[in-house]
């Protein structure tokens, strides 16, 4: 079963998954043995260990997010973190975006080719769209790379990270920061402002709203952290 392609990433499927899929036919020859439809439990003498669940996602504070921001020395700093935290980017998103997709004068981004080639549009907030545009006028090169490195060409992922490392040491972050966490993060701050699941779903591209309703899953002490109260 491990070898069925997820419907989340198309990755193999977790041992959760497994366990829980597995649980729930259990559960069914248990009803099927006491209505008698079935004679025999295919369970039994069959053991299953509940697998540990995954650590809590790595969530930023609204304060370490501002401290990121604090910490920035240059305008492409700034720009990265508008187009992961701000726009809530993946890695590949932010590797393929190209010039021509980012329109500053609509004050649009356009995703044409997310997870499952999927194409998204996402509004750009003032604050955002200033960040974008500061650097765009000062940017360098003939790559059709919205963002770039200081020799021009396109900034990979690897340095996107190196990036998102130096920045977080200079602000002070003791958390990991990475493209994935500040997607998470932006995700989590606006559905504790009271953005609706779907709308969020939406902003992030997700296929599945059960993926998106997994940021929810948030404890009420960890959003009063979010939003500073």
């Amino acid at each position: 079963m491990r070898g069925v392609p997820s419907l989340r990433d198309g990755g193999p499927v977790s041992e959760f998954t497994v366990y829980r899929l597995l649980r729930v036919v259990q559960l069914l020859f248990d009803y099927l043995l006491q209505s008698g439809v079935v004679a025999a439990d295919p369970f039994a003498g069959f053991a299953m260990n509940r697998p540990a669940r995954r650590a809590r996602r790595n969530i930023l504070t609204r304060a370490e997010v501002t401290a990121l921001y604090g910490a920035c020395e240059r305008l492409a700093e700034r720009a990265l973190l508008a187009l992961t935290y701000g726009c809530g980017l993946r890695v590949g998103e932010l590797e393929r975006l190209n010039t021509r997709e980012v329109r500053l004068t609509d004050g649009l981004l356009v995703v044409e080719r997310g997870k499952y080639d999927k194409r998204r549009v996402i509004p750009l907030s003032a604050g955002v769209k200033r960040d974008l545009l500061a650097y765009a006028v000062r940017r360098r090169g003939s790559e059709p790379a919205f963002l770039r490195h200081a020799r021009g060409g396109r900034l990979r992922r690897h340095t996107v990270q190196k990036w998102l490392t130096g920045l977080a040491e200079r602000a002070g972050v003791e958390k990991q920061v990475t493209v994935h966490v500040l997607r998470h993060t932006i995700a989590s701050h606006l559905l504790a402002e009271g953005m609706a699941v779907e709308e969020v779903r939406t902003f992030l591209g997700h296929a599945l709203l059960a993926t998106t309703q997994r940021y929810v899953q948030v404890d009420a002490e960890l959003i009063d952290k979010i939003v500073g109260k």
